[in-house]
């Protein structure tokens, strides 16, 4: 999705340029799923980033950053409460934030109860992916966040293209499916959210707004259109050394997982295709 991605970062960049000078500046809140540091703007010997380094170069960059939780759902929901996930109650990925702390006041409803006009698109809250994006759906969204909504509706690892499932363990899963798509951006999930947050900047530039935008990718299916897949060698990537003692210093329970899953036991082989 580079070249719409790439219209939204000179979307964000024209805002920052003329909202300097007012009282109630615009913003324009930014979410990936499962993104960590390995972007070229961090030194990452694989990864081509251009867009978001871009961004990166016009704004601040955290070198010392933590995770609230180690769960999307709690996580999220901490972000936007701006409470530690203890204290508003949402310690996993079931129920809502809103169920669990009624009365709390989410980051975005503060910006509505400034003026602001305050949107979303996509993944802000938890949602299952794939299954809430393939319905277009997100149950456990917060209705009193946000002045509009766009959820959008993709065909994820039902894609028409080259289809790869690297689960040894379950070839039923979709934990490591990966699609070398056809179609363009528009016909996935990311290249949809960036247009339609394209279409909320045009509509509500003269107004103060408030905008979150989450994109689904990295977490997998891992679907794209061919394109982003044809830029790297499969042969020639590196896959990360895991030292033998890994779960040594994880509590128990992770330990089970790993040994009971179904789903993974991706060797480094085939690491080198998922990445």
């Amino acid at each position: 999705m580079r070249s719409t991605f790439a219209h939204l970062v000179t979307a964000i960049l024209a805002l920052a340029t003329t909202g300097l000078s007012v009282e109630k500046p615009n913003v324009l809140f930014l979410i990936s799923d499962d993104l960590n540091t390995a972007l070229s703007g961090f030194g990452h010997a694989q990864c081509k980033t251009p867009e978001l380094d871009k961004l990166a170069e016009r704004g601040m960059r955290f070198e010392n950053m933590h995770c609230q939780y180690p769960v999307c759902g709690a996580s999220r929901a901490s972000l936007m409460s701006g409470l530690y996930p203890y204290t508003n109650g949402t310690l996993g990925n079931a129920g809502t934030l809103r169920g669990n702390m009624p009365d709390v006041v989410t980051m975005s409803q503060l910006f509505r109860k400034n003026g602001y006009c305050v949107g979303r698109v996509s993944k802000i809250y938890h949602m299952g992916i794939p299954p809430e994006i393939l319905a277009g759906t997100a149950t456990r969204d917060d209705p009193r966040s946000w002045d509009e909504v766009v959820n959008v509706k993709a065909p994820e690892q039902n894609a028409p293209g080259e289809k790869t499932n690297w689960s040894p363990k379950n070839k039923s899963s979709q934990s490591f499916t990966g699609v070398v798509a056809e179609g363009d951006d528009l016909a996935h999930a990311d290249g949809m959210a960036a247009s339609h947050a394209i279409d909320f900047l045009k509509r509500h530039k003269d107004k103060p707004f408030f905008l979150a935008c989450g994109f689904v990718r990295p977490h997998v299916p891992l679907v794209a259109p061919a394109k982003y897949f044809d830029r790297y060698d499969r042969d020639a990537m590196i896959a990360p050394v895991v030292p033998e003692n890994d779960l040594e210093d994880v509590p128990e329970i992770i330990r089970n997982y790993k040994r009971n899953s179904t789903s993974y036991g991706v060797t480094p082989e085939l690491h080198k295709g998922l990445l």
